[in-house]
């Protein structure tokens, strides 16, 4: 899968219109929470109108499997897009429960695009939980059609959000749990025996030991910019530490050379640990999983502050939320057709009728063979 920095100078310019709609938006608008009207309601809808534009120009496709998540996406943001008009007159009639009802079948898009697999029971219950908690936060200033409506929405928005999350796995991989775990144990050697230089011998011990953990890391990959922080920091150590023992020179001479290579392993154990590396893969399935969680901050805000009490700057927090979700799911759909392609060709089987005709058209083809 393409990685992050070249896609950003591929998509980066298709993304400039939505910046700027989301800057015009904010400087007409961003105090205004009560606004309404028709400029209003155009300069609302334009960043999510510019990413509707963005997955039209990533390519999509009204036929080809491939593009089923690019499909879902477009059609969950061209919703959101319908759920934004209602709600800038939604002290009007049922505008609210019409634009909630916009928003949910957007929800439902969003999950159907991120998929069924894998399941994840873990996080379907965390998120079950949680928004059993909201509801029950809200459904005290809930009546009527509300209620229904809210306990309908929170249940596709968690939804979504476990279907996001679920994506993710970039930590079910065992290997990567022992780069961090040694990243760890590294970066907490350094801190603690550092601060103990009492015994001589035992540091020319834990300096041996720190000889064979750098040699267990490996030197690949080298990751300089790991290696200038942590000489950094060791440096700033060996400053601090000098104020304390400068008369003892032996001895300084020993601690620096403890330093020195406790910073050494500490670099290699670091270096070998590439999150960002390892996320390559995942970072649409990341960015997918991000904009859910701004999503479900976002709409939990809303009913905050409609149903419970006034939330503080709540405008711009509800808006702010709301157009790093698009912009974060939408920036998903690029590389979405390699996963679409992979899944499709990993669940291909054959059934009992493609069995039969493949075993007949092979006993076909060898008895014509013979004749």
């Amino acid at each position: 899968m393409t990685k992050p920095l070249t896609v950003l100078k591929s998509v980066g310019p298709k993304l400039v219109p939505f910046f700027k709609t989301c800057a015009i938006f904010f400087v007409l608008y961003g105090n205004e929470s009560a606004a309404s009207g028709i400029v209003y309601c155009i300069l609302k809808c334009l960043p999510i109108i510019s990413l509707i534009l963005f997955i039209l120009l990533d390519g999509i496709s009204l036929s080809e499997s491939y593009y089923r998540y690019s499909r879902r996406i477009l059609i969950g943001l061209i919703f959101s897009c319908f759920g934004d008009v209602f709600l800038v007159w939604k002290h009007k009639g049922m505008n609210f429960e019409l634009g909630l009802l916009m928003f949910a079948v957007a929800q439902t898009e969003y999950a159907r695009a991120f998929g069924w697999r894998p399941f994840n029971l873990y996080a379907g219950g965390t998120f079950a939980i949680l928004g059993a908690a909201v509801y029950y936060f809200l459904s005290s200033n809930l009546d009527g059609i509300m209620s229904y409506l809210v306990a309908l929405y929170i249940t596709l928005i968690c939804t979504m959000a476990w279907r996001a999350v679920a994506r993710v796995q970039i930590f079910d991989d065992l290997r990567t749990w022992c780069k961090l775990c040694g990243c760890f144990a590294a970066v907490f050697c350094l801190l603690s025996t550092t601060t103990n230089f009492e015994l001589p011998f035992g540091l020319v011990l834990f300096a041996l030991a720190q000889i064979e953990y750098a040699h267990a890391f490996g030197w690949k990959p080298l990751n300089l910019y790991a290696g200038g922080l942590i000489t950094v920091l060791g440096s700033a150590v060996y400053y601090l530490l000098s104020a304390y023992v400068g008369g003892m020179v032996s001895y300084m001479y020993l601690v620096s050379l403890f330093i020195t290579l406790v910073c050494i392993m500490g670099c290699r154990a670091v270096a070998r640990f590439q999150l960002l590396d390892d996320l390559w893969t995942t970072w649409g399935k990341l960015f997918g999983c991000i904009g859910a969680m701004f999503f479900v901050l976002s709409d939990l805000t809303i009913a905050v502050d409609k149903f419970c009490f006034d939330v503080p700057c709540a405008h711009q927090i509800i808006m702010l939320t709301y157009y790093a979700a698009q912009v974060l799911i939408a920036l998903s759909v690029v590389d979405s057709q390699v996963d679409e392609l992979l899944n499709s060709n990993s669940k291909k089987t054959d059934g009992p009728i493609d069995k039969l005709f493949k075993k007949t058209a092979n006993y076909l083809s060898q008895t014509l063979h013979l004749e």
